[in-house]
């Protein structure tokens, strides 16, 4: 990312094609954070911070916040292959992504 960030300030390639290539590809790496904060406010977030046992352990106490979390993840996967899809079309059009 930081390679597409310096051929965009000097002006290499379009700058926009560019600029939405890096902005999706953060949005790739963001999905995660964007949908606790508005979606899955109600996950606590321990469940982020913990260990897989001790994720696993809480998450059989309470059905509820599992089905919840497996719906997360799910939303997680969804868009970021949304994403992904994006990128790897925009990429298609950059002289140095020839294996794409």
């Amino acid at each position: 990312m930081d390679y597409l960030e310096s051929c965009s300030r000097i002006g290499v390639r379009n700058t926009e094609e560019i600029e939405d290539l890096i902005f999706h590809i953060r949005a790739y790496k963001d999905v995660p954070k964007i949908l606790r904060s508005t979606v899955f406010t109600d996950i606590p977030k321990e469940v982020e911070t913990k260990m897989k046992r001790d994720i696993v352990f809480l998450l059989k106490r309470d059905e509820s916040l599992l089905h919840r979390y497996t719906e997360y993840i799910t939303e997680i996967e969804k868009q970021r292959a949304v994403e992904r899809l994006y990128i790897i079309e925009c990429m298609k059009s950059f002289p140095f992504c020839t294996i794409i």
